[in-house]
């Protein structure tokens, strides 16, 4: 997951927290944020040439 498409499924959730149902929308938010960390770690160490 990129770290667009991760920000793009936390942003998603919580509006889906907000509007439709809070605990499915909270969810997807929290495996947004998931994909947000490993996008960062997988680029930050793609970087360092690890």
């Amino acid at each position: 997951m990129t770290i667009g498409a991760a920000l793009l499924v936390v942003v998603v959730g919580v509006l889906i927290a907000l509007f439709a149902s809070p605990t499915i929308g909270w969810i997807v938010a929290a495996v947004g944020l998931v994909g947000l960390i490993v996008a960062a770690v997988t680029g930050s160490s793609r970087r360092a040439g690890i």
